[in-house]
């Protein structure tokens, strides 16, 4: 293991680049978020029954194949889709290989609305139908037909469609994408989707109203499990919103706690690289990081004494599933943009990319996601996970990228190292503008690449361990879509109030 050589810093005056990070506004979970429930018992057996009428209804449905596809559809958009995984996997396969199906969605009868709802409910479950699919709503010069354009239901399913793409594949034509934006700006697509959905199931909304409820339950005395345990209380809630965006399912209730945990530690210690330790202190603390131990920190702060404790004991609790040379990892990307920072280096693009997937870690979030449930958390998708895996680097670059676009302008507040915008700024000598709307391009590429990957069949493990991937992105698009609501917890309140404090009355 390489060790870094603390002697070679050079000692200077004490000069931490401090941030001022918005003041915490939950400060006692335990309060706000309330645990009594004296329904659970009784919802948990309502849920038991609705599930039983929803599966009924989801096999009857495969009387019609369309209409098996709707329904399946109709239980993804209701947040309920995870209690038959197994059916509607099973169902999908079935269609999937079918070529009397698949000739049915080439012939002319099926509309866009259809073909681009079988599309999507495909793609999302892995199954990748090609987009040749829409060639029959096609002119001869390979753009869609131009009275498309007054099919506003088929257009708005066609553009959901479409996100599930892949590298160089285009689908849709400027002219097109122009009528499809008039269109969505005066649509009620979810609102219209979500009541159509639930048509389609009989008790559905009071079905998903008694799962949420149930669900928020469990996440609410999650957060009081971890809040009594945190070693930073700040940044609980925050940290558990993510955990929840990745794996929401109550199979994933432990999973979840030690995620929580996780985030919490590993903010902590991205914060002390980027926002408290001087070089000659982030040298001998990496290096005890690396070792793990702490021969060397003896002249280090307290408050950096204490972290390196906290780094430990908190791997230690799952020492016997976790080997210990994969714990400390993200240490050497933290140390290395410190460097830049002290040396007043500016990396290549490149060079940040390759450093920034392993800062961004998804390694250690994703490996301690599968050890919260015994029967995922094998040897064989941890020593897989530590491959680096194309999901995995995908997903990183995903987060990286994200999270640069939305915080570059509070960290340039202080003195921080070059983020990937300020890195392509320099070696391509384009504008802040410019480069923050490249790199939105190369996300969405990275978004492309990581659809590809999920639809590359066979998979090596079961496809919700693969989709895992795809959750974590997807909660870092929350997080970090237009702003860092993660850092600045105001503009996550209102997602917080209604995903834990909220409950659908029923």
């Amino acid at each position: 293991m390489e060790v870094i050589n603390s002697s070679a810093v050079k000692k200077e005056e004490i000069d931490r680049p401090l941030a001022y990070f918005p003041v915490n506004i939950w400060e006692d979970p335990l309060t706000s978020f309330s645990v009594s429930d004296p329904e659970s018992e009784r919802n948990k057996e309502k849920l038991k029954s609705l599930k039983e009428t929803v599966k009924d209804s989801l096999m009857a449905s495969k009387e019609k194949q369309i209409e098996n596809i709707k329904f399946i559809d109709a239980l993804c958009r209701l947040g309920v889709s995870y209690h038959f995984e197994h059916e509607i996997l099973e169902q999908l396969e079935t269609l999937f290989g079918s070529h009397d199906f698949m000739q049915m969605i080439r012939d002319n009868e099926s509309d866009l609305y259809t073909v681009s709802l079988v599309f999507q409910v495909f793609r999302q479950f892995g199954y990748k139908l090609f987009v040749d699919v829409f060639d029959k709503f096609k002119n001869k010069d390979g753009d869609f037909k131009e009275n498309l354009a007054e099919d506003a239901r088929g257009l708005l399913c066609l553009c959901e469609a479409v996100h599930i793409g892949a590298p160089m594949v285009k689908i849709f034509s400027m002219k097109l994408s122009l009528s499809l934006c008039l269109i969505w700006k005066n649509s009620l697509l979810d609102l219209v989707h979500i009541s159509q959905s639930a048509s389609r199931m009989p008790s559905s909304m009071h079905t998903i109203g008694v799962d949420f409820n149930i669900l928020q339950m469990m996440y609410r005395k999650e957060i009081g499990q971890v809040f009594r345990s945190a070693v930073c209380k700040n940044r609980t809630v925050e940290s558990h919103f993510w955990a929840v965006g990745s794996q929401f399912e109550p199979c994933y209730s432990q999973a979840r706690i030690m995620l929580t945990k996780l985030i919490i530690v590993l903010t902590i210690v991205d914060d002390t690289y980027d926002a408290y330790g001087t070089m000659e202190e982030l040298v001998p603390f990496t290096n005890a990081l690396l070792s793990w131990n702490p021969s060397g920190i003896d002249g280090l702060p307290e408050s950096m004494k204490y972290l390196h404790h906290v780094v430990l004991d908190f791997f230690d609790k799952v020492e016997d599933e976790l080997e210990k040379e994969e714990r400390p990892g993200s240490a050497k990307s933290y140390i290395q943009e410190a460097k830049w920072l002290n040396e007043d280096y500016v990396a290549t693009f490149e060079e940040y990319k390759e450093n920034g997937v392993y800062s961004a870690n998804f390694l250690a979030l994703s490996t301690i996601s599968f050890l919260g449930k015994v029967d995922e958390g094998t040897l064989e998708v941890l020593e897989w996970l530590s491959t680096f895996p194309p999901l995995l680097v995908t997903s990183s670059l995903i987060g990286r990228l994200c999270d640069d676009i939305a915080s570059c302008k509070f960290e340039h507040k202080r003195k921080h190292v070059g983020t990937s915008i300020d890195c392509y700024m320099k070696q391509y000598g384009v504008s802040w503008e410019k480069a923050k709307e490249d790199l939105k391009v190369m996300a969405l590429d990275s978004w492309k690449s990581l659809n590809q990957e999920l639809m590359t069949k066979p998979h090596q493990f079961p496809f919700p361990i693969v989709t895992r991937f795809l959750n974590f992105s997807r909660a870092v698009e929350v997080l970090y879509k237009d702003n860092d609501i993660f850092t600045h917890p105001e503009l996550m309140k209102d997602y917080v109030v209604s995903l834990f404090l909220d409950n659908i009355p029923i």
